[in-house]
């Protein structure tokens, strides 16, 4: 669908170039339309427009493919993120079986949090908890579970939190820049309709013109 849409963009956008261009660069079609009334200011606002137009597209472009890395890059890390978290929280439930106070301390019983603003502070007091109890940490570290490891771990959660961060900024960016690209682009469309139908007034008995311009000639 969303490929379906670019092409009808673009679709909109090619025949938007062509009335604009041609209306400009074909001396008979310009002088025509000048003959009629319209001014060269009034011709080159629609090349602006169309210029504008093509800037915000392009940016709009450039503001989505980078909400797109960014998302990647966060899933990516959440996923491996939660990947050593259950590992972790395995080793704490087995060894920690018969000991209420870890057990509570450490919430090791509590299902885990869906949403990332919920996940994050759950799992960093986690962390945070277990790396003020050394008693915790030797019973863990031939597992491979070392104050080192869990502190890498809370700093990569850390880092986590600033990847999700960055994908709602790229994200708010990405939809900034559809919302201006739309509102360029609804200026340029009222310009080229209004043209048009100028363009069918002066060229009503030259369809060959109008053909030129990319409108459809009416049988």
């Amino acid at each position: 669908m969303a490929r379906k849409k670019q092409k009808d963009l673009n679709s909109i956008i090619e025949e938007c170039r062509v009335k604009i261009n041609n209306s400009i660069n074909d001396p008979i079609i310009k002088q025509a339309l000048l003959n009629f009334g319209t001014t060269e200011e009034y011709l080159l606002q629609g090349q602006t427009l169309f210029a504008e137009t093509n800037e915000w597209m392009s940016i709009q472009e450039k503001e989505y493919a980078e909400q797109y890395a960014a998302t990647n890059e966060f899933y990516t890390a959440f996923e491996l993120s939660k990947k050593e978290l259950r590992r972790f929280l395995t080793m704490i439930r087995i060894k920690f079986k018969n000991n209420n106070d870890a057990m509570t301390l450490l919430k090791a019983e509590e299902g885990r949090k869906d949403k990332f603003k919920d996940w994050y502070p759950q799992n960093r007091d986690l962390f945070t908890k277990f790396l003020e109890r050394p008693d915790f940490i030797s019973v863990l570290e031939p597992f491979g579970f070392t104050a080192e490891k869990v502190t890498e771990m809370l700093t990569d959660l850390n880092a986590l939190a600033v990847l999700q961060e960055k994908q709602e900024q790229e994200k708010g960016d990405a939809q900034l820049a559809t919302q201006r690209r739309n509102a360029k682009l609804e200026e340029l469309l009222e310009w080229t309709s209004d043209h048009t139908q100028i363009c069918r007034l002066v060229f009503e008995d030259e369809p060959q013109h109008l053909e030129k311009l990319g409108i459809l000639v009416r049988s």
